[in-house]
């Protein structure tokens, strides 16, 4: 081989190993680039990062899982992986190795990432301190770039939270029985029928006694989307977490799989003995690892079936009322329908001049009453010991076929050390406590139906739209009527998110 042939094939060596190295940095019309932009995220099955959270990374068969072999959080790995393709800059920060301490991109301080499919390196890089503008310094070989979209939190982690938390894969969707056997306590079934939860065994409650549907889906809800509070390295001994036979278990069968595919399972979970700190210690069916429950999580699920009571206070059609009076002390207030209009009828305090009626505080009202749920149901107590004979304050509907739906409030009470008061409605006989909220929020003056100033890009005090007839707007020009039409819609879902929020509201407030 003479001279020029070896000189020639040196320099196309020299090629190739340059496109190599700078196929993530090319250059573009003299510009100094780094990009993960062609990273094909479903081939990667490794990832090793190091520094200060250093941890191990793999993929076995469809799971993740960390170096011990505990299964990985799916979704942080998910957003670990896809964030490398966003690694694209030309800012480029600094070539100078001095300044790699100050930008936290040093092997000391710096996060380094890994990523492989198989034995083939896809990215090495470095992330940093945040640059200005968002964004992190990451350094790739001896240059850094200050990279939008990209930050160490996603890559940096400590070791306890790559773990994956969540006991289930399941969708709420998809379970339609489970199974309550509380240690000491009668067993019993939730069953879903037409899309609502009941018991399985209905005839173990008292006679008269209505069930919860929506308590019941909250103890399905918290039970499938339950995650542990912590997972241990090691097994206390049964002797410490009680994981024996006098464990409390907590079962739902699910549909797994599509069409003719399509099976039930079966999942578990068994609750033994509370920690110091309050938490439980759990094992999950199918699972090596002992975890521990938050106190919350277990309290929701250890649940009897009179504990599914219903604790609506008031059944109300809201669209047929005709009148409101609001009787609170020496207080009165009534509002009157006129038309499609609500107007003050009467009033004890006096009516300022510059007062103007918001109807959408009188929508608000009567979603509250509607929606008013108590905490509990006194027993034992009468109405006449709950003041409820001559009450405080009373919220009264009246209707379009002259009826009247009354919510009466009457004593206040202390229950476990939180302010209540006694409260009864139209749905049954019981005396209910609720929270002393529920009547301020519903028992409320002229003051809370005044019209306020509306907010800048908005004239209803919602940012929307004043109420429009649509008839009205038939002469303008197609684009304008179309452009009013389109927010007179999204005031109806306004209207509508905040019947949503006030009905959540109460629930809260009831809890």
């Amino acid at each position: 081989m003479n001279k020029s042939t070896l000189i020639a094939v040196a320099v196309l060596g020299l090629l190739v190993v340059g496109v190599i190295w700078n196929q993530r940095r090319a250059p573009e019309r003299g510009i100094t680039r780094v990009t993960f932009a062609d990273l094909d995220v479903a081939s990667v099955d490794r990832i090793e990062v190091s520094g200060k959270n250093a941890v191990k990374l793999n993929k076995d068969g469809k799971l993740w899982k960390v170096e011990s072999g505990k299964e990985a959080d799916a979704n942080a790995v998910t957003r670990l992986v896809e964030a490398v393709p966003k690694i694209v800059s030309t800012d480029l920060t600094t070539t100078d190795s001095e300044k790699f301490s100050e930008l936290e991109v040093d092997d000391e301080k710096g996060t380094r990432v890994q990523v492989y499919a198989g034995k083939k390196e896809l990215a090495d890089f470095v992330v940093g301190k945040s640059g200005k503008g968002g964004g992190s310094h990451v350094r790739v070989g001896d240059e850094v770039y200050t990279v939008k979209g990209v930050y160490s939190s996603t890559f940096s982690r400590e070791a306890s939270s790559w773990l994956e938390r969540k006991l289930f894969a399941d969708k709420v969707a998809d379970v339609n029985r489970v199974e309550i056997a509380r240690h000491g306590e009668a067993p019993y079934t939730l069953v879903k029928t037409d899309g609502k939860w009941a018991l399985a065994d209905a005839s173990v409650l008292p006679a008269g006694f209505r069930f919860d549907s929506d308590g019941a889906n909250s103890l399905v809800s918290a039970l499938v989307n339950a995650r542990a509070k912590d997972i241990l390295d090691a097994d206390p001994g049964v002797e410490t977490t009680k994981l024996d036979e006098t464990v409390d278990t907590f079962a739902f069968d699910a549909n797994e799989g599509e069409g003719d595919a399509k099976t039930t399972v079966r999942r578990e979970v068994k609750v033994g003995t509370a920690l110091e700190d309050k938490s439980v210690y759990a094992r999950v069916s199918g699972k090596t690892d002992i975890i521990t429950l938050a106190e919350h999580t277990v309290k929701s699920l250890r649940k009897v079936p009179t504990d599914f009571r219903d604790l609506e206070i008031i059944e109300l059609d809201k669209e047929k009322v005709s009148e409101i009076s609001i009787v609170d002390g020496s207080t009165r207030l009534t509002l009157e329908k006129q038309g499609a209009e609500w107007k003050v009828a009467n009033s004890s305090a006096k009516i300022p001049e510059d007062f103007v009626l918001d109807p959408t505080a009188v929508i608000r009202r009567l979603s509250g009453m509607a929606n008013a749920r108590a905490t509990k149901v006194a027993e034992g107590v009468t109405k006449s010991a709950a003041g409820l004979s001559r009450p405080l304050a009373t919220v009264t509907a009246k209707l379009d076929d002259g009826s009247k739906v009354t919510l009466a409030f009457g004593k206040a009470v202390k229950d476990e050390d939180r302010d209540m008061i006694y409260v009864s409605g139209n749905i049954d006989d019981a005396v209910y406590l609720a929270t002393e909220w529920t009547r301020k929020n519903l028992a409320g003056g002229l003051d809370s139906f005044k019209k306020t100033e509306a907010p800048a890009g908005g004239m209803d005090g919602m940012g929307g739209m004043p109420n429009l007839d649509p008839e009205t707007l038939k002469n303008l020009p197609p684009d304008v009527r179309a452009s009013l039409m389109q927010q007179l819609q999204q005031k109806q879902q306004q209207q509508q998110l905040m019947e949503n929020l006030q009905r959540q509201q109460a629930k809260k407030g009831a809890e």
